[in-house]
């Protein structure tokens, strides 16, 4: 493979934009934040699924089984690969499963939204929205071991970038910067106004 055909292929990448992370990592906030940044437009999976169900998140669980769910899941994603300059957040399970992280890998750049498992915890309880896998016995040591289980399909995304105790908007300037090598392929010139001089805290891509 040349390196012209290379850098093709990632930008075709970089032109789908995938959000991953645990519970409380505000994906859709800084997936709408980044979204906005480079004229792309925003897709929330877990949205597109109520919408197709006719049900929360929580009822779907209950009435369809969590393997029916994963599966609408993967569904969801491989009819969003098609689509260009998009950026799609997640749910915090979606990419933990090879057929996800395929389809997302293949068809885009993944991106990881880091936080320390206590700060997320702390994010969570503290939040209206609604969250069927805490609503369990004992739901701090449920969610650090789910964590856990989770975190090295996150660990193969293409960039990681710190959220811990920064805004949305900051971190979607984070994000425009680690996406630097993909601006002349792929990006919109409005990504240039929207960085600023700042340090960022990314693990870039390899």
């Amino acid at each position: 493979m040349t390196l012209e055909t290379e850098m093709t292929e990632s930008s075709d990448r970089a032109l789908r934009l995938y959000l991953t992370g645990y519970m409380g990592a505000g994906k859709s906030t800084i997936g709408r934040a980044l979204a906005e940044n480079l004229s792309y437009k925003f897709i929330d999976t877990d949205r597109q699924l109520v919408l197709h169900f006719h049900r929360p998140i929580s009822e779907i669980f209950r009435h369809h089984g969590e393997s029916a769910f994963r599966e609408a899941e993967l569904n969801c994603l491989k009819g969003l690969s098609n689509q260009e300059r998009v950026v799609i957040s997640t749910g915090g399970g979606t990419l933990t499963r090879d057929e996800t992280m395929q389809v997302a890998k293949q068809s885009g750049l993944v991106i990881y939204l880091e936080a320390p498992v206590d700060v997320l915890y702390e994010r969570v309880i503290f939040s209206p929205k609604d969250r069927p896998m805490i609503d369990v016995p004992d739901p701090e040591a449920v969610f650090k071991e789910r964590f856990l289980r989770r975190e090295p399909y996150y660990l193969q995304a293409d960039m990681t970038v710190n959220c811990a105790h920064k805004p949305p908007k900051q971190v979607a300037l984070d994000i425009i910067e680690a996406l630097k090598p993909f601006q002349n392929q792929a990006l919109s010139p409005q990504d240039q106004t929207a960085r600023e001089q700042n340090p960022t805290d990314v693990t870039p891509l390899s």
